[in-house]
């Protein structure tokens, strides 16, 4: 996480000293993803805008997960959250210190992390594809995992802002469903593809 986001994190931590611990437990609540913990939308969201005001170097990576329907199918939807769980733990992990990673909604994670430019960029994208495939262990079964990763770097868009970033790399993550899944695309590189119909970069 950021110095700025940090601080906001700061201010947030003082004013939880002048609750009682049911407030907390319910400001916690509203502020996280009840199946990850992750940061709620509404806050990462807050996070990240603060971020991108300074978008050098800000990447933002949204990551959904492959065949997770299919593991609700064949060992229930138990074993799809633990999925779900086991990848939100992988990106969160990823991001470290340098980002926060969010839970959009069923198997739709983002995160915003500051990280070089190219060629460590993609050494890094290639890091977090393969740690989201490692399979999950799950009660007395292994689960196949596999995510589709699209990456947008904020500084490079049009107009650097968030939103923009996120559509971008939403585009960018479905050109690697469409690929297949179980990898990533670069924003950049879909809008190069624009001959074969990709609309990466109609944002």
């Amino acid at each position: 996480m950021d110095q700025m986001a940090l601080g906001l994190v700061s201010t947030a931590a003082a004013a939880l000293c002048g609750l009682n611990v049911v407030q907390r437990r319910a400001l916690y609540a509203a502020r996280h993803d009840p199946l990850t913990g992750l940061a709620s939308r509404h806050l990462w969201t807050a996070h990240a805008e603060h971020a991108a005001r300074q978008p050098h170097g800000l990447v933002v990576v949204l990551v959904d997960g492959d065949g997770v329907k299919r593991t609700n199918d064949r060992f229930g939807h138990e074993a799809g959250d633990a999925l779900i769980n086991a990848l939100a733990r992988r990106l969160e992990d990823w991001t470290d210190r340098r980002g926060e990673a969010c839970r959009l909604g069923g198997d739709e994670l983002v995160a915003y992390v500051r990280l070089p430019r190219s060629p460590r960029l993609s050494e890094q994208l290639d890091v977090l594809t393969g740690e989201l495939s490692a399979p999950v262990q799950y009660r007395q079964t292994w689960l196949p995992a596999s995510a589709s990763v699209g990456a947008a770097v904020v500084g490079d868009m049009p107009q650097p802002t968030l939103h923009r970033a996120m559509r971008a790399a939403d585009e960018a993550m479905y050109q690697a469903k469409r690929a297949g899944g179980g990898a990533w695309r670069l924003a950049e590189d879909c809008a190069e593809r624009t001959a074969v119909n990709v609309r990466c970069d109609a944002i």
